[in-house]
């Protein structure tokens, strides 16, 4: 599952099924960071009494290629095997992504895989990128950018 608001590299799929492939997983998010500050990653571990989930905002990172056992996670760069949807549905008579409130669809399904046992990882290497979206006004507009033809009070870019 991708978001539409991110930028991704175009073998990002290829490497996460590598990944899943070589490490024998049925869940696997890059990494991304959310939009506001201070910008921290979107994956996330279980309290310790197991009823919350709480920010991952660092951990150790050894040489080499490695994985992070995440709780949760954002779903904007989130790769599973059809096999873990039909154990949802199939065990839990539960759709994947139906929301679990007070939590979003993204936690909501992370829930069903913690009460299914399924473990879920994090590859740091993979990255994908959230995108930042700006409001544009007049005051953006860089007229002197453009050659204008006058007509009467009707002033147009030939660039249209």
């Amino acid at each position: 599952m991708l978001d539409t608001d991110h930028q991704f590299d175009p073998d990002l799929v290829a490497r996460m099924l590598y990944v899943m492939d070589k490490s024998k997983i049925d869940v696997l998010t890059g990494i991304y960071q959310y939009k506001g500050e201070p910008h921290s990653p979107k994956i996330y571990h279980w309290s310790e009494d197991g009823k919350t989930i709480e920010a991952i905002g660092d951990w150790d990172k050894p040489n080499g290629r490695y994985l992070i056992p995440i709780g949760s996670a954002g779903g904007g760069c989130l790769l599973v095997r059809k096999s873990v949807y039909d154990t949802i549905r199939e065990k839990l008579k539960e759709e994947p992504f139906d929301i679990i409130p007070p939590f979003s669809e993204d936690n909501s399904f992370f829930i069903r895989l913690k009460k299914l046992g399924i473990k879920a990882y994090c590859d740091p290497s993979i990255e994908y990128h959230h995108l930042e979206y700006k409001a544009l006004s007049l005051k953006d507009y860089k007229r002197e950018n453009l050659e204008l033809k006058k007509h009467g009070t009707d002033t147009r870019s030939k660039n249209r």
